[in-house]
């Protein structure tokens, strides 16, 4: 089975960073994702890139991802802008068109979001815009979406 596109995204952009493909059995999944990242880039109105899409269990712990992570079910994005000077206030921005859309009924299969305006660079140290979440994991019967903040992966904040 050949892995579904969406209008703006592909399954190569999926593609963990260790070069695990993104698995072919979670058609399903990858097409519900989709769905959601469409609207999004619709609503931005603007293109967007994926920063980290499926992760494989040994890359998901290298990276500090949480242990039972969304990225390594095949569920979850981290996307930003692309724009530059890319700033936090850009991804600020991109957070509340994904709440808006949220608010709005327009993204129903959205389980999380999370936020992370600013991420501190391994190397320089600097502070540098960073990315927003987004997964479509199962909801719980109250429909509740989780949300959060954090800078780094392991700090984050229920919001």
């Amino acid at each position: 089975m050949t892995l579904p596109d969406g209008r703006y995204f592909t399954p190569a952009e999926m593609k963990c960073r260790d070069g695990t493909e993104y698995p072919d059995e979670w058609f399903d999944r990858l097409s519900t994702l989709f769905e959601a990242l469409d609207v999004i880039r619709e609503a931005w109105g603007g293109p967007l890139v994926i920063v980290s899409g499926y992760r494989s269990p040994q890359h998901n712990e290298k990276v500090g991802g949480a242990q039972h992570s969304q990225h390594m079910q095949g569920r979850a994005v981290d996307l930003r802008p692309i724009r530059k000077p890319l700033t936090s206030g850009d991804i600020h921005k991109l957070h509340h068109v994904v709440n808006r859309l949220i608010v709005q009924g327009l993204l129903p299969n959205v389980g999380g979001v999370g936020v992370y305006p600013l991420t501190r660079n391994s190397k320089t140290h600097l502070l540098m815009p960073g990315w927003i979440h987004v997964d479509t994991r199962p909801k719980p019967s109250n429909g509740h979406i989780a949300h959060w903040t954090g800078e780094k992966f392991g700090d984050e904040q229920s919001t």
